[in-house]
């Protein structure tokens, strides 16, 4: 065979090889485009997830706490009620006074002389300490202008304490002068302390009766 005829025959092979790569190449791209739709429409894989629970522990057991100590109760003592202690000088009936003729209307310290009178000198064991508590009580009622000039006639309960310290004092029998019982009561509230301290079992409260004249 001569080598013209030889490439007349491979010219004619041309469009069979070309045919046959054709056919290769349709099928390879019919195949690609198979498994690419294929992987898109193929339903996603379900992915089982493990969750393993871990137990806690018991919580740690419960300690009872004692109860709080009671605070001990503090004993207040109850203030003593002027209406209940007994009036030493009330219940004779009689005023504070020394036994002498009732001459007069008072000495300087509000003492009335009275004959026969419940006094400083009848022998009454908390009379001479009655006596001074009204002496001290006038020396502060004359230190007030507004009574130094007046007269007055009138009653007290007053409290006094162990050591002589003033703790309460009432007007229970008035002046008759409203205006004079308020200035009588601010001087005597002022007045503090006696400068004596009253004799044992003596009643806390008394009852003196204060009177002044021109």
């Amino acid at each position: 065979m001569s080598a013209p005829d030889y490439i007349t025959r491979l010219i004619k092979l041309i469009p069979a090889v070309a045919v046959i790569a054709g056919l290769i190449l349709a099928v390879s791209g019919v195949v690609w485009l198979k498994n690419y739709f294929a992987q898109d429409t193929a339903p996603p894989k379900k992915i089982v997830q493990q969750i393993t629970l871990i137990t806690p522990p018991p919580p740690p057991p419960k300690v009872d706490e004692p109860p709080p100590e009671p605070e001990p109760e503090e004993n207040i003592p109850e203030p003593e009620p002027l209406d209940q202690t007994p009036d030493p000088v009330e219940n004779t009936s009689a005023d504070l006074g020394v036994d002498a003729d009732g001459s007069g209307a008072g000495d300087n310290f509000g003492l009335i002389g009275k004959k026969g009178g419940r006094g400083l000198l009848d022998g009454s064991p908390f009379a001479w300490y009655e006596g001074l508590m009204a002496s001290e009580l006038q020396d502060q009622l004359s230190k007030i202008d507004g009574l130094k000039s007046q007269e007055y006639n009138f009653r007290i309960k007053l409290k006094v304490g162990f050591d002589g310290k003033v703790e309460r004092i009432e007007m229970i029998r008035s002046t008759g002068d409203r205006e004079k019982d308020k200035l009588l009561l601010a001087a005597l509230n002022k007045f503090t302390r006696f400068s004596q301290m009253p004799p044992g079992k003596m009643p806390s409260v008394v009852d003196l009766r204060i009177t002044s004249s021109i």
